[in-house]
């Protein structure tokens, strides 16, 4: 089996998604490639333009987010409109940990870009300048 790019399996990926295909048989079968050509260190590379593609094909927007606590429904839901308004997507899909030492704010991660809004950042930024 001839290796292809990380980007072009993505696609191929994101294609059998929409074409309905199984997702249990899909990722085994992707497991067994990533195995067989020593590309076990890209999963997590793998998944972010597997995120990537499925936003470009559907308009289905894959966030994260992170907080230093759990943050209230209206709040995530006023977050997932703003991913709406700035990227375009159809739907947003948002994924949430928490994180004490982020100590306040909010990182939303997306395809391509991520957006920092926390004290724990800003911290280091104000350390930056005083060294």
């Amino acid at each position: 089996m001839k290796r292809v790019s990380r980007r072009s399996l993505a696609k191929a990926i994101v294609r059998e998604m929409l074409a309905g295909r199984q997702p249990k048989p899909l990722m085994k079968s992707v497991a067994a490639y990533l195995l067989l050509h020593r590309m076990t260190d890209q999963a997590d590379l793998l998944i972010q333009d597997i995120a990537y593609e499925l936003f470009n094909e559907t308009g289905h927007l894959v966030a994260t987010m992170e907080s230093a606590k759990r943050l209230s429904q209206s709040l995530e839901a006023d977050l997932k409109q703003y991913l709406k308004h700035v990227t375009g997507a159809k739907r947003v899909e948002l994924g949430k940990s928490i994180d004490p030492s982020l100590i306040g704010g909010v990182r939303l991660s997306i395809p391509g870009g991520e957006l920092d809004l926390t004290i724990s950042r800003q911290l280091k930024q104000l350390q930056g300048i005083q060294t």
